[in-house]
């Protein structure tokens, strides 16, 4: 009895949070982009079955929907399926191709982005850290004003690992890591956000993997998230 009570109250510590007050020592809020800010992860996945039908390579949403949460190199998407690895560098390219004209034509907030970051703007520094590479964001920013909404914004390209753009964006802002919170919705960036011992809070959506809710602080949406700012 006393096990199934402990295991209870351990739950208890990750239900969803109705409401969400920032701690007193945060001096500057991260956000991850994919899905957090931007409504991508469709586009993402159209990309690649845009991608791999024409070139009859076998893929579901399911698949899609167990590979993404990875985090992965595509090189190790196309060993799981079986594509010849010589064809990585084509495949990426038409990727990438098609996934830009998703961006530059149809990306969008995700509901209250927009307003939440023009509200932290001159209140505590913002800034981004993204798995996207640049090119990406060249191509929303041709839709919507991402990058002149934050004051710093790191991609893949400028870091070996999502922890280190969260040490370098931090190092950018004079801040420790305990005096940051950064928001995302993905298993890797919970991980990134705990090797660097900065909060973390979970905003999920369709693609975030269900168990993860069960293990971080998660809200509903990024209102909740940063309803009351210091």
């Amino acid at each position: 009895m006393k096990k199934a009570v402990r295991h209870q109250i351990k739950a208890l510590r990750f239900l969803h949070l109705s409401a969400y007050r920032l701690p007193l020592r945060t001096k500057a809020i991260l956000f991850d982009l994919d899905g957090t800010l931007i409504d991508s992860p469709k586009f993402w996945e159209q990309a690649y079955h845009d991608t791999f039908g024409p070139r009859g390579i076998a893929f579901t949403a399911a698949q899609f929907r167990e590979f993404y949460p990875k985090g992965v190199p595509l090189r190790e998407w196309l060993e799981w399926l079986g594509v010849d690895s010589s064809l990585e560098k084509e495949i990426r390219a038409e990727r990438d191709r098609r996934y830009e004209q998703y961006l530059r034509s149809q990306i969008e907030w995700v509901s209250g982005a927009k307003d939440i970051l023009a509200s932290l703007r001159g209140k505590l520094p913002i800034g981004i850290v993204t798995g996207s590479h640049r090119s990406y964001v060249h191509a929303i920013d041709e839709r919507l004003p991402l990058s002149s909404s934050v004051d710093v914004l790191l991609t893949d390209d400028d870091f070996d690992n999502k922890a280190h753009g969260l040490r370098m964006c931090i190092e950018k802002f004079g801040t420790a890591p305990e005096q940051c919170l950064y928001i995302g919705d993905m298993p890797f960036d919970r991980d990134a956000a705990t090797v660097v011992g900065m909060d973390f809070i979970l905003v999920p959506h369709d693609y975030t993997p269900h168990a993860l809710q069960s293990t971080v602080k998660t809200v509903s949406d990024l209102r909740t998230a940063l309803g009351t700012v210091p």
